[in-house]
């Protein structure tokens, strides 16, 4: 069974998901787009998911890959299917389920390295200050 799902790598950063969306819509019913963002950065990742009404339609979205968009090659392959992540199928892996134990910090510990950057990084400043006015 073919997917109704493509891949799409190397996507401009200016791009949104409604910039995919008409991208793609000339091939047919788009059911949904998934364009994951970094958490860190809050900036695109770079690839997303779009998922067609039929399989048809996403093989014909194919003719898109290798075409050159804000100077980037556009990546377009079907999607393959997920593996391993029915939820109804046992866990054989037993570290995942085992909890981590958190990391013990000395609260005083923490404080002073805290204290020790900052210190060091107005020594710094000042010592940068010190040597262009003596220039």
């Amino acid at each position: 069974m073919n997917s109704p799902t493509i891949y799409v790598n190397q996507i401009p950063a200016s791009y949104d998901v409604n910039d995919i969306n008409e991208l793609f819509s000339t091939y047919g019913k788009i059911t949904a787009v998934t364009y994951p963002v970094d958490k860190k950065t809050n900036l695109a990742k770079g690839y997303a998911f779009v998922t067609f009404d039929n399989a048809e339609s996403a093989q014909q979205s194919l003719e898109k890959n290798n075409t050159e968009i804000e100077e980037n090659i556009l990546i377009v392959e079907i999607a393959k299917e997920k593996v391993g992540l029915d939820k109804n199928s046992a866990n054989t892996n037993k570290k995942k389920n085992k909890k981590r134990k958190p990391v013990q910090r000395n609260h005083a510990e923490k404080h002073e390295k805290n204290r020790r950057e900052k210190n060091n990084a107005k020594a710094n400043i000042e010592n940068n200050e010190k040597n262009e006015n003596d220039k």
